[in-house]
């Protein structure tokens, strides 16, 4: 799960050791009954994990905080399951779970109070909604808690107070993920990798399916209304990340080999350009002696800080085998992504370092955090002075006026300059993953 290539030969003479990105492995026991699903950094040294420990028929939410970035002070003791977690402020913050349960806190992650109005679904496995995930608006002040069918909440003043909606999305599909700039609202998803089971006693089995068909719903209107903007593409979209109006990526994915792209829009999510993922390096792969593959299988995160900045993570992982994860950095929008290395290499138990990741929150990107199953925690330092988070322009709610053909077509018309190949998205559905856990 690396993707970091920031691996810089010392120079033979006297020479100033130039500024590397680094991995630190700060928890992962292996532990399979607690795991860590979602994480959220509010800052450098302020993060926070949730997920949950499988304690038969009553879950309990587990969570961790950091103040230092460094050290890690476990909680819980409330009943549910801890599914996302993102941070609106250094004081605010909110954790939605399956059950469509929300908790929220405004004291920096010391303590969770459940936000009954916040909630999405009945509270029963029967009746209710998961929170597939949390989107917050650049400012901080618009939140966003995403269900897995379409089933949402939101706040414009931190939680505050909440509305409730429910998005129409396309037959057969789910939700993954969301993004919001100003009155700009975004939700994505697609059809959820399934995978493929033998049946009862060997007979009728399922031969599985890749994730596809790739969704993005818009709401020009704070969630007043909502339009399909584009539907059926190859992958499905993962995550979403704009900085303006028009300028976004996507994470995509179909878990087959060779089924990693990032998707990159310049018209607001109504045509899409896909960049594919180059092979992991074989030095990044778990089990690469026994015949681990190194082709990327699908992404599953992206997240940029500015208009030429961003962070993706990557998985090797198809739907009949486990496999490595890669964190990749981009300096040109999404054009071309290099593997932070090393992510691999800081566990000292590597049957750890294949456990799966289920999220990751970078703070910007110099330091972030990625979480996942047997309580994994690790942290990605980049220490590059050089390199700017809001290259080319910082996220803002005003489409800059560069934005678009210069030939006069219609903007997102063509490849946006990438030089791109044309397709979708996909990944596996949250609900899956926490039942694939219970």
């Amino acid at each position: 799960m690396s993707r970091y290539a920031l691996t810089v030969l010392a120079a033979a003479f006297l020479l100033p050791l130039p500024a590397r990105a680094s991995w630190v492995n700060q928890m992962g026991n292996g532990d399979s009954n607690s795991n860590y699903i979602g994480v959220g950094a509010a800052s450098a040294q302020l993060a926070a994990t949730c997920g949950f420990v499988n304690s038969g028929s009553t879950p309990t939410v587990l969570w961790a905080r950091t103040t230092n970035g460094d050290m890690w002070n476990e909680g819980g003791g409330f009943t549910g399951y801890g599914a996302a977690l993102e941070f609106a402020s250094e004081e605010v913050g909110f954790i939605g779970g399956l059950l469509g349960k929300v908790w929220r806190t405004t004291d920096g992650g010391m303590s969770w109070v459940e936000i009954p109005d916040a909630m999405v679904g009945g509270g029963t496995l029967m009746d209710s909604e998961y929170v597939a995930d949390i989107a917050v608006s650049p400012d901080g002040q618009t939140v966003w808690i995403i269900g897995g069918t379409g089933k949402c909440s939101y706040s414009a003043d931190q939680g505050a107070t909440w509305s409730k909606v429910e998005v129409s999305i396309p037959a057969d599909t789910g939700v993954a993920a969301g993004a919001v700039v100003g009155d700009s609202v975004w939700i994505v998803g697609g059809v959820p990798m399934e995978e493929p089971t033998e049946g009862s006693d060997f007979e009728d089995p399922t031969p599985g399916n890749p994730a596809s068909d790739g969704f993005v719903i818009y709401s020009e209107d704070g969630g007043g209304s909502f339009d399909t903007l584009t539907s059926g593409l190859e992958y499905e979209l993962t995550e979403v990340s704009f900085v303006n109006p028009a300028e976004g990526w996507a994470s995509a994915a179909t878990f087959q080999e060779g089924g990693a792209a990032i998707g990159i829009t310049i018209d607001g999510g109504e045509t899409w350009d896909f960049v594919e993922i180059d092979d992991f390096p074989e030095s990044e792969v778990v089990g690469i002696n026994m015949g681990a593959s190194v082709v990327p299988a699908g992404c599953i995160h992206v997240r940029f800080y500015g208009r030429e900045v961003g962070t993706a993570v990557c998985t090797t992982s198809t739907y009949e085998f486990d496999g490595s994860t890669g964190l990749f950095l981009t300096t040109d929008g999404g054009e071309t992504w290099e593997i932070q290395a090393g992510y691999k290499d800081a566990f000292a138990n590597q049957l750890v370092a294949a456990s799966a990741v289920n999220d990751v929150s970078m703070a910007d990107c110099h330091r972030g955090w990625l979480v996942g199953a047997g309580k994994i925690i690790q942290r990605w330092d980049n220490d590059d002075a050089d390199l700017d988070c809001e290259q080319g322009g910082a996220p803002t709610e005003e489409t800059p006026d560069d934005v678009g053909d210069q030939d006069g077509d219609e903007a997102g018309g063509g490849d946006g300059g990438c030089g791109c190949s044309a397709a979708g998205s996909g990944a596996p559905s949250l609900f899956s993953l926490l039942f694939s856990i219970l």
